[in-house]
């Protein structure tokens, strides 16, 4: 997780954490096509795909659903750090 924040720009960061749940499927398409490319999920990583498998709770994923898993997490660490909060 640290490797993809680190290379996440702080907009893009933001951008994820206000985003809904159900929002996060729309992300898939381009943070997860970079997760995918990025981190060996068409295969090159079958230890990754393998671990979102285990996490998923499933016997095994494809490579999109792969990323889905990583999205989500990704999604739930940056609204603990990045969401905007009202200060009074």
């Amino acid at each position: 997780m640290k490797v993809l924040l680190d290379g996440m720009p702080p907009k893009d960061r933001t951008k994820i954490a206000k985003s809904r749940e159900e929002e996060l499927s729309n992300l898939n398409t381009s943070v997860g096509s970079f997760i995918r490319r990025r981190f060996g999920l068409w295969g090159e990583n079958p230890e990754l795909l393998e671990s979102c498998a285990r996490f998923a709770g499933k016997t095994k994923l494809k490579a999109d659903e792969a990323s889905a898993v990583v999205i989500k997490e990704l999604w739930k660490r940056l609204r603990k750090t990045h969401s905007l909060r009202a200060v009074e």
